[in-house]
């Protein structure tokens, strides 16, 4: 059985036992890459090596000395009645075989791709090199005691990083991934990976509760696991008491649920006498995971569904990579905020025919000017597009324009315009747009849109879903506001920002008598210039019995 590690530059590094052909394991092996194959590889990593997040596909199937008890809690763990169920069955058993196959190691993995399993590194490991060369390994999806509902397979190819077996890092380079001898993933499916920079993992994990399931020695080969918090997370690791762990369960997933779909944010380490451990699911192991799915076979089958890239990291040249590399076929979300994306990056984003499950595309702080919006907007193929932000990108009239005209969008939620030069003109054609009827939030802050703009969006008819409004900072006046009261469009109307528009007492008394936005909660009118009159037209509009507004923001 072939063993891998990746040395400096990810270049592979192999210890293979002799084989021949005659060996039925050796045609098992993974085949030389084309060259092709290499070139794709290379692209792909190169876009990698500039993200700052990475979300994977999942797939639901269709039909250092660790202590052995890592109770720092209550020991709340249950066992998984039908562990044959989702998601419970993409979770497995590792089983390590002596010559006389007798078991002398056990631990726990995650099906993470069509016969890839994610574990610890120390669960295969063996010093001194000797990485399984004299033991068979198993993986028993599902196992529950003596039954198997979906059989047990042989692990045929094992990778793990260089500095794990130099012991230089091993504390906290602990992963592994094992390549079983065939796909398996279709009824039993297969978890997705959540790779972020450490502060994006700080953040999610104060709002989430992770889940750890695997094989505890002590359990006779039943899956045990429980939900809890985690506590911290750092460049390395990350930390946890609240959720209880044994021996046996070194390997399982640290992952999340949403919607019924499950991501991995890291794998469960052990103990370290005073909290639970697990290695932290960094940008640059994934990387390494990716690429090690690459070498194993011509056709990983992993989607990549979000994607991270700012602070200028791309170029022309990645976004061609990012438009036709297979592995972002089902992307659902593209942040490339940032990044110095002209008329000509858009016309190439504009280009990919595969995005139809798009969900959110984020390209603020470009420069993608008119031209780069009217590429956008004869996008056909981004059916599912939902939030679309292009604030500061020299977006002027025409640009808003070309928007408007876009006859795809259907689903479109969010529109974020801010900080960009558009005029009357430009509102008065997103105005007239009869597509967005789902439209929930748009934000055209910073604007030039002045009191003829804020009087054609008034009247837009199809709007009636409008959840969110701000107009912040466009010259809209009395006369806009004015404009703006007599909408009878927007009932659902929740906040609207009015704030740095010189609007005086009229507009102000005006606005009050609305009698349609009876859902009004907050109303932002600061940095105006507002006087008595106004002040006390809002006072008797904030205690009247149908008004629901809760906020408004002082000027």
């Amino acid at each position: 059985m072939p063993q891998h590690y990746f040395g400096k530059n990810n270049e592979i590094k192999e210890t293979r036992l002799q084989k021949t052909t005659e060996d039925p394991s050796y045609q098992n092996q993974p085949k030389e890459l084309t060259k092709i194959d290499e070139e794709n590889r290379f692209t792909l990593m190169d876009i990698l090596n500039r993200v700052q997040g990475v979300k994977t596909a999942c797939y639901k199937p269709k039909d250092v000395v660790m202590h052995e008890i890592s109770v720092f809690y209550e020991d709340q763990r249950k066992r998984v009645d039908s562990p044959e169920k989702w998601p419970h069955s993409a979770q497995g058993m590792i089983e390590i075989k002596d010559k006389t196959g007798q078991i002398c190691r056990t631990g726990s993995g995650t099906l993470v791709g069509s016969k890839f399993v994610l574990t610890a590194a120390h669960n295969v490991y063996f010093s001194k090199g000797k990485v399984l060369n004299e033991h068979e390994v198993r993986f028993t999806p599902a196992a529950d005691g003596k039954r198997a509902p979906f059989g047990s397979f042989k692990v045929i190819s094992c990778y793990y990083p260089e500095e794990y077996c130099t012991n230089n890092s091993e504390d906290y380079e602990d992963y592994a991934l094992l390549v079983l001898e065939q796909d398996i993933h279709e009824k039993i499916g297969y978890f997705g990976f959540d790779a972020r920079f450490v502060d994006d993992h700080e953040t999610m994990i104060k709002e989430t509760e992770f889940e750890i399931y695997g094989y505890p020695t002590e359990k006779s080969s039943e899956q045990w696991g429980m939900k809890g918090k985690l506590d911290k997370a750092d460049h390395k690791k990350l930390y946890y008491k609240q959720i209880a762990t044994s021996k046996g369960q070194s390997g399982s997933a640290i992952y999340y649920e949403e919607k019924g779909n499950c991501w991995i944010v890291g794998v469960h380490q052990g103990s370290d006498q005073s909290q639970n451990v697990g290695v932290r699911l960094s940008m640059q192991r994934l990387k390494k995971v990716l690429n090690w799915m690459r070498s194993a076979t011509n056709n990983p089958n992993f989607k990549i569904l979000e994607l991270k890239i700012t602070e200028r990291a791309s170029s022309v040249d990645l976004l061609e990579i990012l438009r036709r590399e297979e592995a972002f076929e089902d992307l659902i979300m593209l942040n490339l905020v940032d990044n110095g994306i002209d008329k000509k990056g858009a016309e190439v984003l504009a280009q990919n025919r595969h995005w139809t499950q798009l969900h959110t595309l984020n390209l603020s702080n470009n420069n993608i000017g008119d031209e780069g919006a009217k590429q956008l907007s004869q996008k056909t193929v981004w059916t599912s597009l939902h939030t679309l932000s292009l604030s500061s990108n020299f977006i002027g009239d025409d640009g808003a324009k070309a928007l408007s005209e876009n006859k795809t969008w259907s689903n479109l939620h969010t529109l974020n315009l801010t900080w960009n030069n558009i005029g009357s003109n430009g509102a008065t054609a997103l105005s007239q747009n009869k597509v967005w009827t789902n439209l929930n939030s748009l934000n055209l802050s910073h604007n030039k849109i002045g009191s003829e703009g804020a009087t054609r969006l008034s009247q837009n008819p199809n709007w009636k879903k409008l959840h969110t409004l701000d107009l912040s900072v466009n010259k809209i006046g009395d006369e806009g506001a004015v404009a703006l009261s007599k909408n009878t469009v927007w009932t659902n109307l929740h906040t609207l920002n009015l704030s740095e528009n010189n609007i005086s007492d009229e507009g102000t008394t005006t606005l009050s008598k609305n009698t349609v936005w009876t859902n009004l909660h907050t109303l932002e009118l600061s940095e105006n210039e507002i006087g008595a009159t106004g002040a006390a037209a809002l006072s008797i509009f904030l205690y009247l019995p149908t008004s629901s507004v809760m906020t408004v923001l002082k000027h």
